[in-house]
């Protein structure tokens, strides 16, 4: 395991309600996971980038897994405002 970012570009217009679900791919049975997830309304998103702690993420927030520094940042096009 190592520690940093990762990145997944996504093409894709958001509105309305929206669940983010992370989920780990089991190699051995072929099942996923949880990691955590989070919901939000693209209406409450401000223009660039919304950050989620630990303690906003679902699965996440409970997990010793994750350190308490832990977040995810969305970044949305300058166009979503």
């Amino acid at each position: 395991f190592t520690e940093g970012s990762i990145t997944f570009s996504l093409d894709c217009a958001l509105q309305g309600d929206v669940l983010l679900r992370c989920r780990h791919a089991e190699t051995k049975t072929g099942g996923r996971v949880p990691m955590f997830r989070a919901a939000f309304h693209t209406g409450y998103v401000p223009c660039g980038v919304l950050r989620l702690s630990k303690a906003q993420l679902d699965g996440a927030a409970t997990d010793a897994r994750f350190t308490e520094d832990f977040y995810i940042d969305l970044i949305f096009a300058n166009n979503f405002c």
